[in-house]
């Protein structure tokens, strides 16, 4: 169901799995073709409306508060500019988002990668990601959400507590959407940072992958 008033699927044209493995270029490309509009990816296990098709979502750019609030956002700079590009972890977004922002398309490919490579997944799995890409005054802004969990507790639950909230990048972009009337009435804003928390990964962990991408870039 879209969401927004201009609301896009682009899926491949053959049959295979949703995985963002070797399609950043690709990413990329639509993204600048396509802007002023906001591409992203909803990993399989991380709000993916057909998981077993892999495709990216096209909406109007702006309307996500991530798409303004990252630019005012506390941010830690993992890479030393060797690269046409930055990689930085933004850490005043009360959930741990990855920045990277890069004029060349190869640099910032690469420096996807490397981050994409750095965060844990189960075996045979790829990593738990939200991914958005904007194209914006000849440069790319890749925000890269890491997931630690598919839904929050609230989802499953059997009482006045359940909260049938299941986050994917627009969520993780700030915007909640709520598909019950109850929900929309009685979540407050400290339930879905209490949500954040619960399906994001912990500090420790975030330092964890922090630490790698120093080692690597």
């Amino acid at each position: 169901y879209p969401i927004f008033k201009h609301h896009y699927t682009i899926p491949t044209l053959t049959h295979t799995p949703q995985s963002i493995e070797g399609r950043m270029l690709d990413m990329l490309k639509i993204a600048k073709e396509y802007a002023p509009y906001t591409i992203f990816y909803n990993g399989a296990h991380c709000g993916a409306s057909a998981p077993m098709h892999m495709h990216f979502q096209m909406v109007e750019g702006g309307l996500m508060p991530i798409e303004q609030a990252w630019r005012s956002s506390e941010e830690r700079v993992l890479n030393d500019t060797i690269l046409n590009g930055k990689l930085s972890l933004l850490t005043s977004l009360h959930r741990p988002v990855f920045l990277i922002t890069s004029h060349d398309e190869w640099c910032a490919k690469t420096l996807f990668e490397e981050l994409y490579n750095a965060l844990p997944a189960q075996p045979g799995e790829e990593p738990m990601i939200n991914v958005m890409v904007r194209y914006e005054h000849s440069q790319w802004i890749i925000l890269v959400f890491p997931r630690a969990k598919h839904r929050p507790d609230c989802y499953y639950a059997t009482d006045e507590n359940q909260r049938l909230i299941s986050p994917a990048t627009v969520e993780m972009g700030g915007l909640i959407i709520t598909p019950r009337q109850e929900d929309f009435e009685k979540i407050t804003a400290q339930e879905f940072l209490n949500i954040y928390r619960e399906i994001t990964p912990t500090n420790d962990e975030i330092e964890n992958i922090a630490r790698q991408l120093y080692k690597t870039i």
